[in-house]
Order: structure tokens, then C-alpha cells, then sequence
């Protein structure tokens, strides 16, 4: 897990015009908007040497399942909304070649809850893992990977890699903090 400083940039390509209920698509518009972009901090993890990970195949849309209910977990654990983070998950981040996710402060310059969010991790991954467990949708739902602030449209996404992605990370997690305090008992 890693907190740092991160440069967010957002480009709206198009919008999409839905029936209200049935979420039918009418029609979709191309826009021609500038980019905008921020800097402020994040949280991230890899998803690198993980005893029992999901499949090669299932991972960028385990890892985008799980960075959404981590996005939806956060208020349980921060004082702030759903709405004041985003987030990020690359099968391979460009520049260091790895599966990455990033949750990142939702403000220029951040307010601090991806620091609060780091600071928690460890159980801020085990209430996802007991979400993705007990949530009784087959598929996912609203309640535990659908986010409204998807842009992606909720595509990609895979519950059951979700799960098993939390359980390796968190199996990971575990097993780097008993080897801290094996080597703070022995020092």
C-alpha cells in the first residue's frame, strides 16, 4: 500500500441519452470538451505476488470491482462521501508494467482521505471482502460493485474475482505484518 501525490485528469468524450426507467439507450453525442486536471493524493496497491489470485484473464475486472467497493467503503472508515473520491485500476500501469488501483481524494491538493484511508487499509480490505461475501446478488449489484460515477458505464466487472482478489490481498496484508512484528520482536 501506497500514499503519495497524484495528477488526476478527466476528458468527457461523450454523453449518453437513457430512458429513465428501463435505462434504454437513445442515443449518444460526441463532445469536444478540454481535459481538465488536478493534483492531489491517492492511495494505491498492486496486485503483484499474490498467493491464490484470481485468473490472468479475470484480473482487470477483478481489480475494477474491487476499486469500486473500496470507493463505496471509504465513508465507513472517513469522514466524507462516495462522491468525494474517484478511482483508477490498471491491469498494467505504463510505467511500472503491474496491476495497480488507485483511490484518490476527489479535491485539488486532497483533504486527507486517501491518507485515512491508507492509515486503515487492513480493515477497510476486509469489510470489501465481507461485502463482496455476503452480498446475495449473483452477478453485482448497486450494493456492493455498481457505482453511479462509473465511466466505464459499470462494464468489466466480475464479483466473484473481486472476492478472491480481496481474500489474496488481504492474505498478503496479513502475512507483511506478521513479518514486521516477527522482525520488530527479534530487533
Amino acid at each position: 500500500v501506497a500514499l503519495g501525490e497524484v495528477r488526476v485528469t478527466h476528458t468527457v468524450t461523450s454523453y449518453v441519452r437513457k430512458r429513465y426507467f428501463s435505462e434504454a439507450v437513445l442515443e449518444e453525442r460526441a463532445l469536444d470538451l478540454p481535459e481538465t486536471s488536478y493534483a492531489t493524493q491517492a492511495v494505491w496497491f498492486d496486485a503483484e505476488g499474490l498467493a491464490d489470485p484470481p485468473a490472468a484473464a479475470d484480473m482487470p475486472s477483478a481489480l475494477h470491482a474491487l476499486e469500486h467497493t473500496l470507493i463505496q467503503l471509504l465513508p465507513a472508515f472517513v469522514l466524507c462521501e462516495r462522491a468525494d473520491v474517484g478511482g483508477v485500476s490498471y491491469p498494467l500501469y505504463p510505467p511500472l508494467q503491474e496491476p495497480l488501483v488507485f483511490i484518490y481524494d476527489g479535491a485539488p491538493g486532497g483533504v486527507g482521505y486517501a491518507r485515512a484511508g491508507a492509515a486503515a487499509f487492513e480493515a477497510w480490505l476486509t469489510a470489501a471482502r465481507d461485502l463482496l461475501a455476503a452480498c446475495g446478488c449473483e452477478a453485482g449489484c448497486p450494493r456492493c460493485v455498481l457505482s453511479p460515477k462509473c465511466g466505464n458505464g459499470n462494464q468489466f466487472l466480475d464479483k466473484g474475482a473481486a472476492l478472491r482478489l480481496a481474500e489474496a490481498l488481504l492474505a498478503r496484508t496479513q502475512r507483511e505484518a506478521a513479518r514486521q512484528a516477527s522482525a520488530v520482536a527479534r530487533a
